[in-house]
């Protein structure tokens, strides 16, 4: 009796532990409400709810999806569509919290992150944005990105085109949640090649919703280097020369990356 209560202390203790080392929620199974929006094989869904951005990040989260990340101008303007301009702003899933100094008024070249972990590529900041106007008046350095025609729109802008600015932890506004819906998952690779020799890469597409194998799913390929090693549509790969390089896998806007190393 008492080493199972001692047990059940050491859990508890251990789980509060694990906690507090991860603050953000557990990626949820997937609840896409059924009126989202769909593109490239992404699902979007606006919530009008004025929220802060932790608030919305660890709301998208919790249905299984993250604030919403742009990775071109296609993609913007297809959801500012969607959302048809029924905010002035809207959370976006970049975030700065490494600030070195008070800023303002300044404009300096900031890292950004990404809610999904990847390298920022596309960036859309209106001409006096980010700016860390904030910064003049708190004391804190956290910097959250929105997308719309609010704080993210100058003089210089048409309004009726969506640009980004910057936010404090404290502010709120409504936000968009991404899911995507696709999963590829590389069978096989020829991750190691050397000179004039060949391989194919073996790839599953899953939806992500029910995690069902996705029929007669068909990727793209492309090389990194085509001076490393070359592709194929098929995914064939030859070895080329010495080196590094990646081919990445695209299938309705779910990409995934192998690496290759030609000897």
């Amino acid at each position: 009796m008492k080493k199972t209560f001692v047990f059940g202390i050491l859990t508890i203790v251990f789980a509060v532990v694990i906690a507090a080392l991860n603050p953000d929620p557990v990626q949820a199974k997937m609840s896409i409400p059924e009126d989202a929006f769909e593109y490239n094989g992404h699902m979007y869904y606006y919530y009008k709810d004025a929220v802060t951005w932790e608030e919305a990040n660890d709301a998208c989260k919790k249905l299984g999806g993250h604030l919403v990340v742009f990775s071109d101008k296609d993609e913007e303007n297809a959801i500012w569509e969607y959302i048809n301009k029924k905010q002035a702003e809207v959370w976006m899933g970049l975030y700065n919290t490494e600030l070195p100094d008070r800023v303002y008024m300044k404009m300096v070249d900031y890292t950004w992150k990404s809610v999904t972990g990847e390298k920022v590529k596309y960036e859309n900041w209106s001409e006096v944005q980010p700016d860390g106007l904030y910064h003049f008046f708190t004391d804190t350095f956290d910097m959250y990105a929105t997308f719309g025609d609010g704080e993210s729109v100058s003089e210089f802008k048409d309004s009726t085109t969506p640009s980004w600015g910057d936010r404090d932890s404290e502010y709120k506004t409504g936000y968009v949640c991404e899911w995507d819906i696709y999963d590829i998952v590389i069978d096989y690779a020829p991750k190691k090649l050397k000179k004039g020799k060949s391989g194919t890469i073996t790839y599953t597409v899953f939806d992500k919703a029910g995690y069902n194998k996705v029929k007669k799913a068909t990727a793209t390929f492309k090389t990194s280097n085509k001076k490393i090693a070359k592709v194929s549509k098929t995914g064939k790969v030859t070895a080329v020369k010495k080196g590094k390089c990646s081919i990445t896998l695209t299938y309705k806007g779910c990409t995934k990356k192998v690496k290759i190393t030609v000897s």
